[in-house]
């Protein structure tokens, strides 16, 4: 009886997995080939008739303002919450099937339901639940993602800024927590809505009376709930890893190369992950669903599922064996996948070179003078990074209150001097007296603040520099001004003007074609070989291999910036970025040294993971 219970267990948590791939397989295909394809259509459309090739983080605000910018906003709004919505209905009704015992139905009937309750999300409470939903995971950096921002987070050039002062990090943490109280009182919204039929303010309200009566019993039990999901699912990870290890012995009786098994082993295994990241917002939305059951039964209201199903269709169906047309279908993708690797491997080994292949040839720039060399846009920190062989420094200038020019980063000098003004308050004689705190070593002597004429003297004929424009005054005057100094030192082969106004490389590319310019952007969309500018310098999170790769093969030089965590320096040391910006020169140093050292199975392992 024990074994009939445990075959009947089994096969319905396999049957809920084929249900949830199904689903997220035939929805996922549709966005990626259809609606992102689509959507990207149309705002390149939009983009092109505003008389651009591109949009980035250096010109959107001039794009959005105009008469091409508010249907992209129009449009944007309605397909976020198409998807989104869903998705989340979807989750919430295969949860719903689930805890009825009802998982023999036709995808098609739950997907229709879905699409029907998508005039719940078209409301203003309807939107911010969905923006809510899709937002916080990404925010609070789980690793859990909804639709098209799977790959959102928050940048860890803004997540440094906070967390390098206790007062944001306190903010942050608040935030968070806040955030964090708000989804546990508002959690069963969704599902008093798609389940109970509440109206969506009902919904809230219920929801909050609920989780009041039972907030002790539902942080116990999801938690458990998401630990039972861990367990399961590192024991179908660890099955799949038995299965595919048994698969790649078999194969090493007849082939000898480790460099193809590795490669098949490494495929197979990243394609698990995948699919395990694939179905876990479905599971921890079937958690959630199956304690609103459970917690409504207890308050003696009974949950029935609203999907109208055939009769014959909707029946108790956990003790039903799976058909063998499904049990074929699992068979041939199992089939199909192993081949597959199979296949890639053996093309991915014969010509290995060409698909491992990265740059062992990355400039380093040390970020604000020297990074963590030296007290920040000094000469100390610049003649550190000639010192420790930077091939680049990296500085930041703004304009004086007599119409000097200094290198500063903030928009005053409270961080690393203590006084809040302005660099544009002062004049360039007070400024002098002021003296900068290295923030990596704070015992460290204070530093003068550079001027630029410093950095150029400093760096002349010993390392490049790169000359950012910031400031509320960075403007054409200062673009002239700065290519006059850079002139007068002879030094327009070993300097780029760089700056996030696209507007002030434009600018500098039209007036001044033989100094070399550097848009630095956060985001850029479109057509990225019409961007201006001898370099395209990206943030860490756009940087992916592919606009790497576009990048270059526009004539382009594809720097990164501000490469400083662990991870992102064993990443992009391994990358084909021309150009690395960071705070640890020597740290970055012999990550590249280490990158160019790997075995090829060492080399295989990090490309996939």
């Amino acid at each position: 009886m024990n074994n009939l219970h445990q075959s009947s267990w089994l096969m319905k948590n396999a049957r809920v997995l084929w249900l949830y791939t199904k689903y997220q397989l035939v929805s996922k295909i549709f966005v990626v080939l259809i609606a992102v394809p689509l959507s990207r259509f149309i705002v390149g459309a939009l983009v092109h008739a505003s008389g651009r090739t591109s949009l980035s983080s250096g010109d959107y605000l001039d794009f959005f303002l105009s008469i091409y910018g508010l249907p992209v906003i129009l449009l944007a709004i309605p397909f976020l919450i198409t998807i989104f919505g869903v998705d989340i209905a979807t989750f919430v009704f295969l949860g719903a099937l689930v805890e009825e015992d009802t998982t023999r139905v036709r995808m098609r009937d739950v997907f229709r339901a879905s699409l029907r309750s998508l005039k719940l999300f078209y409301s203003p409470i309807g939107v911010f639940l969905v923006l809510f939903v899709a937002l916080i995971f990404p925010l609070i950096g789980s690793g859990i993602a909804l639709g098209p921002l799977k790959n959102f987070k928050i940048p860890n050039f803004i997540t440094s800024v906070i967390f390098s002062s206790p007062l944001y990090t306190i903010a942050y943490g608040a935030v968070i927590l806040l955030a964090g109280v708000v989804a546990v009182i508002y959690i069963f919204t969704l599902h008093f809505a798609l389940l109970a039929k509440n109206s969506l303010s009902e919904a809230m309200t219920n929801s909050r009376i609920l989780i009041a009566r039972h907030w002790k019993r539902f942080l116990r039990d999801y938690f458990l709930a998401i630990l039972r999901i861990i367990l399961v699912t590192v024991g179908f990870v660890l099955i799949v890893i038995a299965l595919t290890t048994l698969i790649s012995t078999f194969i090493a009786t007849y082939v000898s190369d480790t460099t193809l098994i590795t490669i098949f082993l490494m495929l197979t295994l990243a394609e698990l992950f995948a699919y395990v990241s694939f179905i876990l917002v479905p599971l921890l939305i079937t958690a959630l669903t199956r304690l609103f059951y459970r917690f409504n039964a207890q308050e003696g209201v009974t949950i029935h599922q609203p999907l109208d199903l055939d009769a014959e269709v909707f029946a108790h169906d956990s003790q039903q064996p799976m058909k063998v047309r499904t049990k074929i279908q699992l068979v041939a993708i199992f089939v199909v996948i192993t081949a597959g690797n199979l296949g890639i491997a053996y093309f991915a080994e014969r010509d290995f070179e060409e698909v491992f292949a990265t740059n062992t040839n990355i400039d380093i720039v040390a970020h604000r003078g020297g990074g963590d060399l030296g007290a920040e846009n000094t000469v100390q920190g610049v003649e550190q990074a000639i010192k420790h062989g930077a091939q680049w420094t990296e500085i930041d200038v703004q304009r004086t209150k007599d119409q000097h020019y200094i290198v500063n980063h903030d928009s005053s000098f409270e961080r690393v001097s203590g006084v809040s003004k302005k660099p544009s308050e002062l004049t360039l004689e007070e400024i002098a007296k002021l003296r900068v705190n290295n923030e990596f070593f704070p015992d460290e002597p204070p530093q003068p603040v550079a001027t630029l004429t410093d950095i150029l003297d400093a760096a002349k004929n010993k390392i490049g520099v790169f000359i950012e424009l910031k400031g509320s005054d960075a403007d054409h005057q200062m673009v002239d001004d700065v290519v006059k100094l850079v002139q007068a030192n002879a030094m327009e082969d070993h300097v780029v003007i760089i700056s996030l106004d696209y507007d002030l490389i434009t600018y500098t590319e039209e007036k001044y074609p033989h100094i070399q310019t550097g848009f630095v952007y956060f985001f850029a969309t479109g057509d990225l070989s019409e961007l201006v500018g001898d370099y395209l310098i990206m943030e860490e999170g756009q940087a992916s291999e592919e606009r790497i790769m576009q990048a270059q093969d526009a004539g382009r030089k594809a720097f990164v910036w501000t490469v400083n965590t662990e991870e992102s320096i064993q990443k992009f040391s391994q990358s084909n970025a021309d150009g690395i910006i960071t705070d640890h020169v020597v740290e970055l140093q012999d990550a590249m040294t280490r990158a160019q050292q790997r075995t090829p199975i060492e080399i295989i392992i990090d490309a996939f993971f």
